[in-house]
Formats: C-alpha cells, sequence, structure tokens
C-alpha cells in the first residue's frame, strides 16, 4: 500500500466525527497569518509557532492567552481544531 502526502494539514485525515472543526466558533474573530501544514505535529510547538505569529502580527497577551486556554481545555484534536481555526495562511511567503 502508498501513501499519498496531502497538501491537507495532517489533522485533516483523522476521522472528521471526532470534531468537525470548521464549525467550532472562534474564540475571538481575529486570525493570524499562518499556515501550519508541515509544522511539527507536537502540541506545544503548535502552540509556540500560533504564538509568535499572534504577537508580531500585534495581538494582545490577553487574545492570545484566550486561544491558548480554549485550545488546552479539550484533547489533541480541539487543541488543533482551535489553533487551526485561528490561522489563515495569506500568501505563500509566510
Amino acid at each position: 500500500m502508498t501513501k499519498t502526502i496531502s497538501s491537507q494539514p495532517f489533522w485533516n485525515t483523522v476521522n472528521t466525527n471526532l470534531l468537525n472543526y470548521k464549525t467550532m466558533e472562534k474564540v475571538i474573530q481575529k486570525t493570524v497569518n499562518l499556515n501550519l501544514i508541515g509544522v511539527d505535529g507536537n502540541a506545544f510547538v503548535i502552540m509556540g509557532f500560533f504564538r509568535r505569529q499572534a504577537k508580531k502580527e500585534g495581538w494582545t497577551s490577553e487574545e492570545i492567552e484566550q486561544v491558548m486556554e480554549e485550545a488546552k481545555s479539550g484533547n489533541y484534536h480541539h487543541l488543533l481544531a482551535t489553533i487551526e481555526n485561528h490561522c489563515e495562511p495569506k500568501d505563500e511567503t509566510v
């Protein structure tokens, strides 16, 4: 059996019945310019990438912490869904 690499984030390949993240409400109505495709799947790495990009884009500490607290309030899939829901890649150069 041959595995193919998809252009979708790795968590899109899990059973979508576990969590339909596209219908999740955002904690705050902001997104960061961040593409998580190719990022190490470790939860702490993902949160670090998000936190750094949010700071770079001028998010307040309170806004970042709201997203982080929501991300950590559930399981790994919830964390991924929460972070992904607050990311919107705008170009390929980031």
